[in-house]
């Protein structure tokens, strides 16, 4: 379960998230991370759980066939919302969980991507508001 504090933080450091990219000892790392991601995800639906500023769902849009991308805090999202997509994702906004997930990764690979891709490049620990009528996510659920 996040806490307070914690996504308290998130939305305070969001416009610091993107540093860490330009790190020059994270470059090698980051380059074969480029190469393997599209090669995964082509054609793919994909689910991001904590997309964070859309760093990572960039890479994706270019070659997914969908892209739903999710966060828990607005700030965040709402700088991935604000940049430029091969394919437009649809964002939508997480719900904290109350109790553990109870989802395993296959859980979520099948039931957001028809069985094909997801990608996760947060923490797990919250789900889309897939009860939601008005939810984007929900017609992923």
């Amino acid at each position: 379960m996040e806490s307070p504090e914690l996504l308290d933080y998130y939305r305070r450091r969001a416009a610091e998230y993107e540093a860490i990219y330009a790190k020059p000892e994270r470059q090698a790392d980051l380059a074969v991370l480029r190469r393997a991601i599209p090669a995964m995800l082509r054609g793919a639906r994909v689910l991001e759980i904590a997309c964070g500023t859309g760093y990572w769902t960039q890479l994706a849009a270019d070659v997914a066939a969908q892209v739903v991308a999710t966060d828990l805090a607005d700030e965040p999202m709402g700088i991935a919302q604000a940049k430029s997509y091969a394919r437009q994702p649809v964002f939508a906004l997480q719900t904290p969980m109350r109790s553990a997930n109870p989802w395993a990764a296959s859980t979520l690979r099948s039931r957001y991507s028809g069985g094909r891709t997801s990608l996760a490049s947060g923490s797990a620990n919250s789900w889309p508001r897939c009860m939601d009528a008005s939810s984007p996510a929900r017609a992923w659920c």
